[in-house]
């Protein structure tokens, strides 16, 4: 740093330069003061809005969130701000600038922030509770007049969107709803169409064959003996001699004869004479006794028939066994096919039926919002508090110039001495000369200001109060000339 190497040597050099200190200070104050009061008075407005929820779906906070989102971005659309900026006359007094840096200062000076219930802040999970609208102009009136505006702009346009969501999620749901339904149909004739196919398959049914199965198989068995039985009749009815005495033949005859007669002694007491049975049993009477030899035959020849009748009957009922056993079989073998079909069927129906469930109970909400819209219940928005026009401008802006301009000057200030101490470098002290030569000082001798010297002193603190007094005349003739707070403003009601 040269010649400075303490605080000590920054205070005697500000004591030795503290005229041109003091004036480079109160110019660059006396210039931010100056530029401070050269901005225009801003004046800042704001509407508080309530937002109101009914719980049902598609009216919770986070959709508020993405709608109210949506809307804002609307309302900051280049086509809606010169509309507005038009409207309210906003930026009449400075002509020079350009539709871009007017939308660009419109959406400088006016704000929507969402306020959240849980005052966690915005983000994704905000549940927004509450809209603060914030609006900025060069008069009082203008300021309230355009935050009012973009209230009543953005509670229209969520209750069109509200309305517009509504209607397309009602519509969207109930095409939802027939679509299942159709879907839910075809399941059901699909599953009556495999059912009717394949009514000897279903699997509730599989006990019940498993039992027939078994019975079928005992009747076979059954059938098999009646078989061999039959046989061995035929063969000794074909192996019988055919002579077998007269005394057997006569008895057999006799013994026909007579059941005829019962017969035909029954027949006529129930049947005219002339009934086909009554000539069939009197024939056969006639016959016996006209040839009495060939009875014999006749009876055997019967005997074999009626076998062989037996036997044709017995094979007919195997085949139908054997044939119903084959169906039995064959149901068995695409039972597990027919099962995993309708099971499958089983699984798409009880997911239609629960989406179909889902999908009813969100029409049945959208519509009762629907309905509540219409009757003026529906959620919505409720201003809270109107923006009012303000009593004074804000002065953060200015105060913040003036603080910058402070600063600034002071570090030019300092800089100014610092450099006009460069150019005259002076060992002021034993410590400079050891820093400076790297030599001890056998003894310092310390120089006493002669009165010339106090009295040149004195005279540059006063000229340096000099400056500051008339800096800050200058300053108060400023501020009362060019920044002369206006009077307040009263709402008008």
């Amino acid at each position: 740093m040269g010649p400075i190497q303490s605080m000590a040597d920054v205070v005697s050099m500000l004591r030795r330069r503290i005229v041109p200190f003091t004036l480079v200070l109160s110019l660059g104050l006396l210039a931010s003061l100056a530029h401070a009061l050269s901005r225009p008075s801003v004046y800042e407005a704001t509407s508080l809005i309530q937002l109101r929820n009914t719980g049902l779906a598609g009216d919770d906070s986070l959709s508020a969130a993405r709608r109210l989102q949506v809307i804002e971005q609307r309302l900051m659309r280049r086509e809606n701000v010169l509309a507005l900026i038009d409207r309210h006359g906003l930026f009449a007094d400075q002509p020079a600038l350009s539709d871009d840096d007017r939308v660009f200062a419109f959406r400088e000076q006016n704000t929507i922030r969402m306020i959240d219930a849980t005052g966690a802040g915005p983000g994704p999970g905000a549940q927004v509770s509450a809209l603060l609208i914030t609006s900025r102009a060069g008069n009082p009136r203008q300021a309230a007049q355009v935050a009012n505006d973009l209230a009543a702009s953005l509670m229209a346009q969520d209750a069109e969107e509200r309305t517009r969501t509504v209607e397309e999620l009602v519509g969207f749901l109930d095409s939802e709803s027939r679509r299942l339904n159709d879907q839910l149909a075809q399941i059901d004739r699909r599953i009556g169409a495999v059912k009717n196919a394949n009514e000897e398959a279903l699997p509730e049914v599989a006990e019940s064959l498993r039992t027939e199965l078994t019975q079928l198989r005992d009747l076979q068995l059954e059938l098999d003996r009646q078989l061999l039985a039959l046989e061995r009749d035929r063969l000794e009815a074909e192996l019988r001699p055919e002579a077998e005495g007269t005394a057997q033949a006569d008895v057999s005859l006799a013994a026909r004869l007579s059941r005829l007669n019962s017969e035909l002694a029954r027949s006529r007491r129930v049947l005219p004479p002339e009934h086909p049975e009554v000539q069939r049993i009197e024939a056969e009477i006639q016959a016996l006794r006209d040839n009495p030899e060939a009875a014999g035959e006749t009876i055997a020849n019967r005997e074999l028939d009626l076998i062989e009748s037996q036997r044709r009957m017995i094979e007919d009922q195997k085949q139908v066994v054997s044939a119903r056993q084959q169906q039995i079989t064959s149901a068995l073998e695409r039972m597990p096919q027919v099962e995993q079909e309708l099971a499958g069927l089983a699984r798409s129906q009880t997911q239609l039926v629960q989406q179909l469930s889902e999908v009813a109970l969100q029409l049945a909400q959208a519509q009762g919002q629907r309905s509540m819209q219409d009757t003026g219940t529906a959620a919505g928005m409720i201003v809270l508090e109107d923006a009012q026009p303000p009593e004074y401008a804000l002065a953060s802006s200015r105060k913040r110039l003036l603080a910058m301009g402070g600063m600034l000057s002071a570090g030019a200030a300092l800089l100014l001495v610092f450099l006009l101490d460069l150019r005259r470098p002076v060992m002021r002290n034993a410590l400079s000369v050891e820093r400076q030569l790297g030599v001890v000082p056998i003894a310092a001798v310390p120089l006493l200001p002669s009165a010339e010297a106090r009295a040149l002193q004195t005279r540059r603190f006063g000229v340096a109060l000099a400056i500051v007094l008339a800096a800050i005349a200058a300053g108060g003739y400023l501020y009362l000339s060019r920044g002369q707070p206006e009077q307040p403003v009263i709402a008008q009601g």
